[in-house]
This record gives structure tokens, C-alpha cells and sequence, in this order.
């Protein structure tokens, strides 16, 4: 619903959406591209231009923003050139450069892969680390895509854990590690 709602007011405030990602709008304003992403109830929004920045926050505040009686529901606005959004550290704080970090993210999959452990414990099978050939072209494990056929198949919770594990993995290796897609294709098959 509210996404519905925001791309509607997004439109009608003259902003064109991304044809890679339909969660980031671009509009064009006194010569400076405003930016804005957005995710669930959060939004980025980027400009070379503060005065395009203010009026687009005081848009959407008039648009969005519900205030209750117990002061709760007004907009946060954070400024600087640190930012935490999704699950990403972004440090703008180098001219030129944006530094993504993902500490926190790392810490909640290790949380998580921990507490599977404890929870599954008798479903989890040690594997043996095989030596690298030294003919071997990558570093990839050459049964690094084998299945053994032999293994039951994963309990309804084991089944829950590692579908959030692997989705929770996709995302990180999406945003901040790309060299691990590979075996994130394969586990998500």
C-alpha cells in the first residue's frame, strides 16, 4: 500500500523510475539530479543541492508523514556523510567515493548461523576441506556444484533456516561482495 502511494506521489511530483531498479527515482531540478531510493518505509534521498533535498523531504512530509497524539510517526531526517540504510554503512566522507560497509549485517548472519546451529545441530554435517590442486585455474573447489544424492532432505525448520540464511547471504553478496554470487547461485537452486 504504501509503496503504491509513494510511487503515485513520486510520479506526480515529476520523477522518472529506474529501469533496473523500480525502488530508485530520478528527477532532474535546476540542472541537479535528485536521487531517491527507497525500501520499505525508508528512503535515501541525494542531491548536490540541499534546497532540492529540503523540498522534496518537505513534499513527502506533506504527503506522508501522520503524526499521532503521542508525537509518534514524524519523519527522522539524517544528514551528513554517514548513513545506515538497508543493512549498509554508507560513508561519503571521501571526495569522490562512497565506502560501503556491511559489519553489522555480517554480525547478524553469524547470530543467525550460530543460532541454526544450536537449533539444528544434528542437522549439520561437517565437511573436510580438500586441498586446492595446484593445476586448478580458480579457487573454487572442484566439487564445489556436487550434490550428494544420499542426504534426507532438510526438516520444515531446517527448511526455514537456511531459506533465510541463503536469502540473507544473496543480499549481502549482492551489495557488497560480488565475487560470492557463484555460490550463491548454487544455493539458491
Amino acid at each position: 500500500m504504501f509503496y503504491k502511494k509513494l510511487v503515485a506521489a513520486l510520479k506526480s511530483y515529476g520523477f522518472e523510475f529506474n529501469l533496473y531498479d523500480v525502488c530508485v527515482a530520478n528527477k532532474t531540478v535546476d540542472g541537479s539530479v535528485v536521487t531517491i531510493c527507497f525500501h520499505v518505509d525508508g528512503c535515501k534521498i541525494s542531491c548536490v543541492s540541499t534546497k532540492v533535498v529540503d523540498e522534496t523531504i518537505s513534499r513527502l512530509r506533506n504527503d506522508f508523514e501522520v503524526v499521532f497524539e503521542d508525537g509518534s510517526g514524524t519523519m527522522k531526517v539524517h544528514r551528513g556523510k554517514r548513513h545506515e540504510f538497508v543493512g549498509m554503512s554508507l560513508d561519503y566522507s571521501h571526495k569522490g567515493e562512497v565506502h560501503i560497509l556491511m559489519i553489522r549485517y555480517v554480525q547478524d548472519l553469524v547470530d543467525t548461523f550460530k543460532q541454526a546451529q544450536l537449533t539444528l545441530d544434528d542437522g549439520f554435517i561437517k565437511v573436510k576441506k580438500k586441498s586446492r590442486s595446484s593445476t586448478q585455474l580458480t579457487a573454487a573447489p572442484k566439487n564445489l556444484f556436487v550434490v550428494n544424492e544420499e542426504c534426507k532432505p532438510l526438516s520444515d525448520a531446517a527448511h526455514v533456516m537456511y531459506h533465510s540464511m541463503v536469502a540473507k547471504c544473496l543480499y549481502f553478496a549482492k551489495r557488497a561482495r560480488p565475487d560470492a554470487m557463484t555460490a550463491m547461485s548454487f544455493l539458491t537452486k
